[in-house]
């Protein structure tokens, strides 16, 4: 007989998990048949140690009825408890893979072969009528009939059997204090302060891109080392876990996939963009926004299923992405990746980097920012689980509705800055986070926050990024004006030759001069302006864009003009000094100070949320994700001045401070 000493009892406790389980007495009689007996400390075949001991919790399978699975619960010797999915599969397949996986997780196997293949026979011949759905992702999933929000440890939402998380990725997610430790602390301290209510509200917005049919995306904090920008970070994380929760850039695009599945719904933060290598960084903000994984094949040759994801991110760093994309010469950023990833300056324009204000009687955010930190620390995990379970016990329908509502007057007041595709989904995204701060005030979750701070907080984030970005038209007709202007900027003299004297020597010729001051033209060769001028962007729409604003004298049939130079008829680009008689060719938007208000004070209506929370009555619909509806509303009014109850909202939806 093989000895094992100091086998471990698996104890009851009151959590979900132990609740399926039954008392040890009657498990070991349950788990015992023919020569198998399951005692309290063992499991034996006739007088053999075959394994430690073990429950079953029930029959396994996804939502979809597929990957059937045996759900088994130990200790280990340490006497920390482990839930391993053993698939039915993998009980037809070499019993030694089976013992390692237990064995690497705790559970003592017997290291005899004959005992690896009865423990085998043992798991197949068993009979379990307990059922468990497993989910390969955190967030919403679809158990028959009932909406389930998933956690690694906690699941929200009706249903008559165990969901459980089923990944092999180390959960980040944890918790410690309560929720009122971490409203008295980080909440209480962002507060007031634009950018920390932002990260806050985005870190909340996650279980809203399911229930607003939108993909996901984030924000992406920049400025220089000691702005606050890490502060902002760490306050986004303690909603959902500790400083774990916050990863490397880098460490990010080495295991992209886990990381998303395992934020999937909730939140993904990321810091300090300068580690990864700009062109994993490239794929890396598609992939995220995307939402799927690679295929790969499981071990009899099919395709599995692929990892899919719906993440909200919040980054940091010292550049923009664009710009850390751009590092690489032969490549610039895509407008799709400035959509789904929007940069945000870490600087709230009052002086004090990220913060608006610093604690009374400072003259420096420093005390503010490092107290952000530490608070983190301490207090962190419970918001976010919090907020979920209100949205359950509102119930998700009455959500959804909410959220349509306040999506649809937060676009509508944001038509002023632009109706062009790539400004409504920066809006559409900015109006969820906006959303999310406004319900998380409503539930009481964040009841430091004055009514109105979030939607503010979106409103100002949202003018950054089109004053950064250069105005509100789409990013490649932005990028079109700036790539003509730079390269004239650069070579203007060394590379264009004055056309009245044609035989001057040149090298590198890229064209033509020719004219003063704003008479002056400068002639690009086509095959120069294809493959340099235009690098990376489309030359017909470079031309289009160009000669639309004037910048760009075009012939009858044609961007190309036909020029005389020394006798021959040569056609070329024709661009004029048009181009630096406008900083872009677009409409700006400038200054820190939020221009969405017009009239009155500024501040004062910052703090007026009467655009999410009071609402004309809309017909709830779902919307294309590039669409923002304007419905009935009056876009230059942003006060819509109507009733919450409009919405028929239940009474503790609102139970927050007024």
């Amino acid at each position: 007989m093989t000895e094992k000493p100091q086998l471990h009892i698996v104890s009851d406790n009151n959590d979900d998990l132990d609740a399926l389980a039954l008392d040890a007495d009657a498990q070991a009689d349950r788990m015992s048949f023919g020569p198998y007996s399951m005692s309290a400390s063992a499991l034996r075949f006739d007088e053999d140690l075959i394994s430690g001991s073990f429950k079953i919790l029930g029959r396994a399978r996804d939502p979809d009825g597929q990957d059937w699975a045996r759900w088994i619960q130990f200790k280990d010797a340490d006497g920390r408890q482990h839930q391993v999915a053993i698939r039915d599969g993998d009980l037809h397949g070499d019993p030694r893979t089976l013992a390692a996986t237990l064995a690497r997780q705790g559970l003592w196997i017997s290291p005899r072969h004959k005992h690896r293949a009865q423990l085998v026979e043992y798991l197949n011949s068993i009979e379990v009528d307990e059922r468990v759905t497993f989910v390969p992702r955190t967030g919403w999933h679809t158990v028959g009939a009932s909406r389930v929000f998933v956690l690694p440890d906690q699941s929200f939402g009706g249903t008559n059997e165990l969901v459980l998380l089923n990944t092999d990725g180390a959960s980040p997610y944890g918790s410690r204090g309560s929720l009122t430790d971490w409203q008295n602390s980080t909440s209480r301290l962002t507060a007031g302060q634009r950018l920390a209510v932002l990260a806050v509200s985005t870190a909340l917005s996650g279980p809203l891109l399911n229930l607003s049919g939108q993909d996901g995306g984030g924000i992406h904090f920049l400025g220089i080392s000691s702005s606050g920008k890490t502060s902002l970070n760490r306050a986004a994380a303690s909603v959902w876990g500790p400083r774990a929760y916050m990863r490397s850039w880098r460490a990010t695009a080495n295991g992209l996939e886990g990381a998303a599945v395992l934020a999937n719904d909730t939140l993904l933060v990321l810091d300090e963009l300068g580690v990864i290598d700009s062109r994993e960084l490239n794929a890396a903000v598609y992939q995220l926004a995307i939402g799927h994984g690679k295929g790969r094949a499981r071990r009899d040759g099919s395709m599995r299923v692929p990892a899919s994801w719906r993440v909200m991110v919040v980054s940091t760093g010292e550049v923009s992405i664009a710009s850390k994309v751009e590092e690489d010469k032969n490549r610039r950023a895509k407008a799709g990746q400035e959509v789904r990833i929007l940069d945000i300056p870490a600087d709230a324009g009052k002086g004090y980097g990220a913060f608006d204000s610093p604690r009374p009687g400072e003259n420096s955010a420093a005390g503010l920012a490092d107290e952000i930190v530490v608070s983190g620390e301490e207090f962190y995990g419970t918001a976010g689980p919090a907020f979920v379970e209100v949205i359950v016990k509102c119930g998700i329908d009455t959500t959804i509705e909410y959220l349509n509502a306040a999506i649809n007057a937060f676009c509508a007041g944001a038509v002023k800055f632009g109706n062009e595709g790539q400004i409504r989904r920066a809006t559409r995204r900015l109006a969820l986070i906006a959303a999310a701060g406004e319900l998380a005030h409503e539930f009481g979750i964040v009841p430091h926050w004055k009514k109105g701070e979030a939607t503010a907080a979106a409103v100002f984030a949202l003018t950054q990024w089109i004053a950064r970005r250069g105005g509100s038209e789409a990013a490649e007709e932005i990028a079109a004006v700036r790539v003509v202007k730079l390269f004239i900027e650069k070579f203007g003299d060394a590379r264009f030759g004055d056309v009245d004297l044609p035989d001057s020597k040149i090298q590198s010729r890229a064209g033509w001069r020719k004219g003063k001051g704003e008479g002056q033209v400068w002639m690009v060769l086509p095959e120069v302006w294809k493959s340099e001028v235009c690098a990376g962007l489309d030359p017909t729409l470079v031309a289009k864009v160009l000669a639309d604003r004037g910048m760009l004298d075009r012939a009858p049939d044609g961007y190309q003009r036909v020029h005389k130079i020394g006798g021959h008829s040569v056609r070329c680009y024709t661009v004029t000094a048009n181009i630096f008689n406008h900083e872009t060719g677009v409409t700006g938007v400038t200054g820190v100070t939020t221009g969405f208000f017009e009239g009155g004070d500024a501040d004062q209506k910052s703090n007026d949320i009467s655009a999410v929370t009071s609402v004309t009555p809309v017909t709830y619909q779902t919307h294309t994700k590039e669409e923002c509806k304007d419905g009935e509303l009056d876009p230059d009014d942003w006060s819509f001045n109507k009733e919450v109850e409009d919405l028929g909202i239940p009474d503790f939806l609102r139970r927050g401070q007024p």
